[in-house]
């Protein structure tokens, strides 16, 4: 009888070891995000893989909030709702990302590969929670320069499925639009490809450049327009 008790203690000890471990091993591919504290008041989130923090990040669902049409998309607003005293337009509940970074690029002169997509991962985090918050997918942001390296992650975001503010694309198209007018221009006067974007170049005009269809920033104001770019995307 000692026996089977001695057996069957050591059986549920393994269990509960390789359950432990388990729980606290990191899902492969996946971020969680645990509560970041001063005096017990909660501000941010910790972005933790595993038992390691890998960065930061502070949001806020905002509702009640006000507009111009210049800054979200058509979709984001409240149809038929009422103006406020400034003329601006109600938005639908949305997710405004005030802080996002990781520890390893952050304040570093350079940065350092990694075989881990943790930017993404967070992304997919975060596109979750808006959608348990009442936001659908609607996320925007701030993009600016990374402080130390100079990474601009304009092109992170570009990838993740977000595009610039309506009033920033509708600039860009007005670039694009008079490039390739004067394009076509000096193509029918006879100069080749090449003379003509020198040309171009040399007098400061450029093609906004496209990824994906969007038109792509270095930094910027970003709306999450494409969010089945964060679900596909492979990390």
């Amino acid at each position: 009888m000692g026996k089977f008790i001695r057996s069957l203690t050591d059986y549920s000890g393994n269990l509960l070891q390789r359950f432990h471990l388990k729980s606290s091993e990191p899902l492969e591919h996946s971020v969680r995000l645990t509560p970041k504290r001063f005096l017990g008041i909660k501000y941010a989130n910790n972005i933790k893989y595993g038992s390691k923090k890998v960065g930061f990040v502070n949001y806020e669902i905002k509702t009640k909030h006000y507009a111009t049409e210049a800054d979200f998309p058509t979709d984001w607003f409240v149809k038929e709702a009422p103006r406020d005293k400034g003329g601006n337009h109600l938005l639908k509940p949305f997710m405004w990302i005030n802080e996002l970074r990781m520890n390893d690029r952050f304040g570093k002169p350079y940065l350092v590969k990694r075989d881990k997509k943790y930017g993404a991962m967070t992304m997919k985090e975060l596109l979750k929670i808006a959608q348990k918050e009442g936001c659908d997918s609607r996320i925007a942001l701030l993009a600016d320069v990374l402080p130390d390296t100079g990474f601009k992650p304009g092109r992170f975001y570009n990838k993740m499925g977000f595009s610039l503010t309506p009033a920033e694309q509708y600039s860009m198209q007005k670039a694009e639009d008079r490039y390739l007018d004067m394009f076509e221009e000096l193509k029918i006067k006879g100069l080749s490809e090449e003379e003509i974007e020198e040309l171009l170049g040399f007098n400061g005009i450029f093609k906004p450049e496209k990824i994906g269809g969007r038109f792509v920033a270095e930094t910027g104001r970003f709306n999450l327009t494409n969010p089945e770019c964060i679900i596909d995307y492979l990390v």
